[in-house]
């Protein structure tokens, strides 16, 4: 009786965890850059310590593409350049609408040390070649500190 109690149980989960799964196995998700359009610096820079915002403004080319977050890092030998690109997801379907949108994140940018940085905001490719647009920025001592 045990056995038949078991093998009831292992076939009635069977049966509810596969009626969950997609009947479309075709749909997935990849994961890529997206253009970044604009970069602008709400207000003014703040000091060494505080979060510096930056609106980025980035385009989709469809229903499907979805922000993630940004991905940056620091150019070849420069300390304080780093190469920001918009992470962003890519679900496929056919509900998916081709349209080119422009949408807007904020970056919260906080560096650990104060001074001029060259941010390099990935804006496509020409020829296979990255393109960027390019911010830079003074991240002012915080005040005491010397």
């Amino acid at each position: 009786m045990k056995i038949l109690k078991y093998v009831l149980l292992v076939g009635f989960l069977g049966v509810i965890l596969s009626s969950c799964l997609s009947e479309d196995r075709n749909d997935y998700l990849v994961y890529g850059n997206l253009p970044t359009v604009e970069a602008t610096v709400i207000g003014e820079p703040k000091p060494l310590g505080q979060e510096t915002e930056i609106e980025v403004t980035y385009k989709t080319s469809n229903s499907c593409q979805t922000f993630v977050d940004f991905q940056s890092m620091k150019e070849d030998g420069e300390e304080k350049t780093l190469k920001i690109a918009v992470v962003a997801s890519q679900r496929s379907g056919d509900d998916c609408l081709q349209k080119e949108e422009f949408k807007k994140q904020t970056l919260k940018f906080k560096p650990s040390t104060s001074g001029v940085y060259t941010l390099k905001f990935w804006s496509g490719a020409n020829d296979q070649t990255p393109t960027y647009i390019t911010r830079t920025i003074t991240i002012p001592t915080a005040e005491g500190a010397e």
